[in-house]
C-alpha cells in the first residue's frame, strides 16, 4: 500500500496505515510552503536588466548587455526572448521585432546574459524593449532602454567647412574664395566677419506619461508632451499613438485620425521654448477577466500592456519615441488552491496483500486542520478495473458510475474535525492495483488526490 499524502488519523484507523507514511507529512509541508511563497510574489517572475549607452551619434554601433534572472522560485521552461526596437535603430538580423532562435529553460535563481547590437540611423530618442514570454504567450519579464542620438560632430564640421566660403563676399581677382588670415582679419576693419551657422535640424524632447497599473474595465489616460528645446521652430510633424491589444480607445485630443490600434495627429510647428500636448484615454478590456484563469493561477497580476508615442515627419528626418507600460491587475483574488487550504486527505487499505476472492477495505479520511469551516466538499473514489464492489459503502448515499463511487456532498466540516468514507472490494485477477480518491470543494480551486495500491495474490 502506498499513499501520496500523510496526515494524523483517528485511533480507529491508525492500524490501517503503515508507519512509513509519516515521512510524507514533511513533503506536504514543503509543498504548502512553496505554494504560499509563490503567492506572495507581486513582481515579474523574471527580472530583465539592460545596460548600455544613453547617448550616441548617427551611424554609431551600440552594444547593450541584457541580464535575465529567474526570481520566480521555480523552474521556467520554453521561454521566448523578443526585442522590439524603433525605426532609428537597425539590427543585422532583420527589422523589428527580432526573436532569439529557440527557447530557454531557467532553473530558479539562475541568470542568463546576452548581447544586442544596433546601429543608429535616425536622430532623436530611440528605444528598444526586451520581452520574455512563456509558452502561453504571457509576458513574464520586460525592460526598456533608450538612447539619445545626435548628429555626428565630425560629419557636421565637414559639412559646415564646405559651406563657409559661400558666406563670404566673392573676390573677383581670386580664382577661388579663401578665408582671410588671422593677421589680416585683426589689422583690417573692412575684412569680412565669419557668420554663425545655424543648425537646420530642430531639437525636440517628448515625454509620454501614463498610469503604472490598472484593472480590467479601468480607464487609463496617456499624454505626450512635446517640447522645442532647440534654437529654431520644429516645423510641422506627425504624432502617432500605438497601443497593445489589451486596450480599447475611448477619446482623444481634437484633430485626431483613427487607424487600427493607432491614432494620429498633425502637430503644428512649435516655437522655440514652446510645447504641444496630445492625450488619449483608453480602457483596459474587460474580457481579459475571462482570459486570466488560463494565464495565471496566482495573484501577481494578469500581464502588462504598453502604449507608444512616435513623433516623425520633422525637418531633417528627426524621429522621437517614448513608451509607457502598465501592469494589469486582477479585479479580485483568485480562489485559493485547495492544496494550500489546510485540508488533509489520505486513502489507505486495511488488508494488504489480499488473496483473490477475499476483500479489502478502503478508508478515505479527511481532516480539516485550517481555522475555517470546510463547506460543500465531495469525495470520489475510483476503483481498479478488476475491482468488484462488495456490500454498501459508508456513508451509504453514493452514486456509482462504472468504477467511480461518488459520495454525497458534505455540507460542512468544522476546524479540527474529521470524517471518513469507507468501501470494500475484491479483485478478479492477481497483481498490484491502484485506487484513487479525489476531493473537490466549491470554495477552492483544483482538487486534492490520494492513491493507495493493494496487491492481490493467487488463491
Amino acid at each position: 500500500m502506498t499513499s501520496d499524502q500523510t496526515m494524523s488519523v483517528p485511533p480507529f484507523h491508525r492500524d490501517c496505515i503503515r508507519s512509513r507514511m509519516r515521512l510524507f507529512s514533511f513533503v506536504g509541508f514543503a509543498i504548502l510552503f512553496a505554494i504560499h511563497a509563490s503567492d506572495l510574489m507581486a513582481e515579474d517572475p523574471v527580472a530583465v536588466l539592460i545596460t548600455g549607452p544613453v547617448s550616441a551619434v548617427l551611424g554609431e554601433k551600440l552594444t547593450f548587455e541584457v541580464e535575465i534572472v529567474n526570481r520566480s522560485g521555480k523552474t521556467l521552461e520554453k521561454l521566448r526572448i523578443i526585442d522590439h526596437f524603433d525605426e532609428g535603430l537597425t539590427h543585422a538580423a532583420s527589422k523589428s521585432p527580432i526573436e532569439q532562435k529557440g527557447t530557454i529553460d531557467m532553473v530558479a535563481g539562475t541568470a542568463r546574459r546576452l548581447t544586442l547590437e544596433f546601429t543608429t540611423t535616425v536622430q532623436g530618442r530611440q528605444c528598444h524593449r526586451v520581452e520574455l514570454l512563456d509558452p502561453l504567450h504571457v509576458i513574464v519579464g520586460m525592460a526598456t532602454a533608450c538612447v539619445d542620438v545626435a548628429p555626428d560632430p565630425k560629419a557636421l564640421s565637414t559639412q559646415l567647412g564646405s559651406e563657409t566660403p559661400a558666406l563670404l563676399p566673392s573676390t573677383p581677382t581670386a580664382a577661388k574664395p579663401t578665408l582671410p588670415s588671422a593677421a589680416s582679419t585683426s589689422s583690417s576693419a573692412s575684412s569680412p566677419r565669419e557668420l554663425p551657422v545655424q543648425s537646420s535640424v530642430p531639437s525636440i524632447e517628448m515625454d509620454l506619461s501614463g498610469p503604472a497599473s490598472a484593472r480590467p474595465g479601468d480607464v487609463a489616460e496617456y499624454a505626450a508632451t512635446i517640447r522645442n528645446t532647440g534654437s529654431i521652430p520644429t516645423g510641422e510633424a506627425d504624432l502617432d499613438f500605438q497601443w497593445d491589444a489589451a486596450f480599447e480607445p475611448l477619446e482623444a485630443s481634437d484633430g485626431y485620425v483613427m487607424g487600427t490600434s493607432k491614432v494620429s495627429w498633425k502637430v503644428p510647428s512649435i516655437a522655440v521654448g514652446g510645447f504641444a500636448r496630445r492625450q488619449i484615454n483608453v480602457r483596459v478590456r474587460k474580457d481579459l477577466l475571462a482570459e486570466a484563469s488560463s494565464l495565471h493561477q496566482s495573484n501577481t497580476g494578469m500581464g502588462k500592456a504598453c502604449l507608444k508615442a512616435v513623433l516623425s515627419g520633422t525637418p531633417g528626418g528627426l524621429i522621437v519615441a517614448d513608451e509607457s507600460c502598465l501592469v494589469i491587475e486582477s479585479t479580485s483574488s483568485l480562489p485559493q488552491q485547495i492544496r494550500a487550504s489546510g485540508i488533509r486527505m489520505v486513502l489507505a487499505d486495511c488488508d494488504d496483500p489480499v488473496r483473490i476472492g477475499n476483500t479489502t477495505t478502503l478508508i478515505c479520511n479527511v481532516t480539516n486542520t485550517s481555522a475555517a469551516t470546510l463547506a460543500n466538499f465531495t469525495v470520489v473514489i475510483s476503483l481498479p478495473e478488476t475491482a468488484q464492489l462488495v456490500g454498501d459503502p459508508n456513508p451509504a448515499r453514493v452514486k456509482i458510475d462504472g468504477r467511480n463511487i461518488s459520495f454525497e456532498s458534505v455540507p460542512s466540516l468544522l476546524p479540527g474535525g474529521s470524517t471518513a468514507f469507507e468501501l470494500a472490494y475484491r479483485s478478479s485477477s492477481k497483481g498490484a492495483f491502484k485506487a484513487k480518491a479525489v476531493l473537490t470543494a466549491s470554495a477552492f480551486q483544483g482538487a486534492m488526490e490520494s492513491e493507495c495500491t493493494t496487491e492481490f495474490l493467487a488463491p
